[in-house]
């Protein structure tokens, strides 16, 4: 099912969702596209538009990259943020990831697992993946400057101390990324 299948369900429902946090899944469960579907079904949203984000945990050594939105974005500028974007019509949530990487980065992905569905206020609902970048132009990050203006590896620790968009704060908080410390 694509986004307009996606909106038109986030459209039949009465409720508004409020609660849904993070649902997380065994990595031998069913796909990601399958949660997301749940998700959006259980939860179903009023808003006449719903938008699906897909955001990379690529972690290195113990750390993970994080961007620096450029301060004409619309939304958060100057915040940290993972590598992603919002899902295009007639792609699955793998395809969304490594093509929003590739774009944001120049890196290249491989995706391990599904982290988990997190919910933010609106009619947003992002799902990270645990990924690991190719090494095959040296693991070099290279920005496009209208979306961002910097790039780091950070720590957990380090990710904290950071001024994080809403979501990934919330993520954080709930321990999504707490994988990495183990």
């Amino acid at each position: 099912m694509g986004p307009r299948g996606l909106a038109h369900r986030a459209q039949e429902g009465s409720q508004p969702a409020r609660n849904l946090t993070i649902l997380q899944q065994n990595p031998g469960n069913s796909s990601g596209v399958e949660v997301v579907l749940w998700a959006v079904k259980f939860y179903s949203m009023a808003e006449d538009r719903f938008w699906v984000g897909v955001h990379g945990v690529i972690a290195e050594r113990g750390r993970l990259l994080v961007l620096k939105r450029a301060p004409e974005m619309q939304y958060c500028p100057g915040t940290w943020d993972l590598p992603g974007g919002h899902l295009a019509a007639d792609e699955t949530l793998e395809e969304c990831l490594v093509r929003e990487v590739l774009e944001e980065t120049g890196l290249r992905v491989e995706i391990e697992r599904l982290l988990g569905v997190n919910k933010t206020p609106g009619p947003y609902v992002q799902a990270l993946f645990a990924c690991r970048h190719e090494t095959a132009n040296g693991g070099e990050v290279r920005l496009r400057e209208h979306e961002h203006v910097d790039s780091r590896w950070v720590t957990l620790a380090e990710l904290a101390r950071l001024d994080l968009i809403p979501y990934l704060e919330g993520a954080l908080r709930r321990g999504l990324l707490a994988y990495l410390i183990e």
